[in-house]
């Protein structure tokens, strides 16, 4: 199963508007805070279907953005990067700092920051991973 939603109403998180939200990837399921700053909920939603079909046209890179914000320098952006192979997706959690960003940090070119998939840290550990197939990912356009 694979679904990333919005649960519960905007609120207040951190000082600044947000909203909750919900990845689902398989069994595993994470809630994350939304800040609603620099994207709108409408904007949020547009991009994950934006991941979601090109995941499903080929793409064998994508992601997921769980926290945006104009820059790193504002606080820490998170993503759910996801790398296509074969009929298996698999995701990892992506924290991106100032320093970890490849290039100019561009919102609407989140792809930018998905690099190479890696299966262990610089140390050899390993890197967490969910796995969902690509029908998974299919079904959620189509019903999400």
């Amino acid at each position: 199963m694979f679904a990333i939603e919005f649960v519960g109403q905007p609120c207040i998180e951190f000082n600044q508007p947000a909203i909750r939200g919900r990845i689902t990837l398989g069994d595993f399921s994470e809630e994350f805070v939304a800040p609603l700053v620099f994207w709108t909920v409408d904007d949020y939603q547009k991009q994950w279907r934006e991941a979601a079909e090109r995941i499903v046209a080929g793409e064998a890179r994508s992601c997921f953005a769980a926290s945006i914000r104009e820059s790193p320098d504002d606080g820490a952006i998170f993503i759910w990067t996801a790398y296509k192979l074969a009929d298996t997706v698999h995701f990892q959690h992506k924290l991106l700092l100032p320093e970890t960003v490849k290039g100019t940090f561009e919102p609407l070119n989140i792809y930018a920051q998905v690099d190479e998939r890696q299966t262990k840290t610089e140390d050899g550990f390993q890197i967490s991973e969910w796995q969902v197939t690509v029908k998974d990912v299919a079904y959620w356009l189509r019903v999400g």
